[in-house]
């Protein structure tokens, strides 16, 4: 069964800012990336990398 990490992006937020953001900051692959947002507050969540399949939605209109 495939885990899913979903994070949610900001209006001013971009898919290509983000994976910039988790590259600077993680010294992980674009898919194994600690960082979820739920609710729009970032989580920092070390367990991450056990995720399959990272999902990015973005919220604008």
């Amino acid at each position: 069964m495939t885990q899913r990490a979903i994070i949610s992006l900001r209006p001013h937020e971009s898919a290509e800012d983000c994976w910039r953001m988790i590259a600077q900051r993680h010294d992980y692959h674009f898919y194994h990336t600690p960082i979820i947002s739920t609710h729009k507050r970032y989580i920092n969540i070390s367990m991450l990398a056990d995720f399959s399949e990272i999902i990015i939605s973005s919220q604008n209109v």
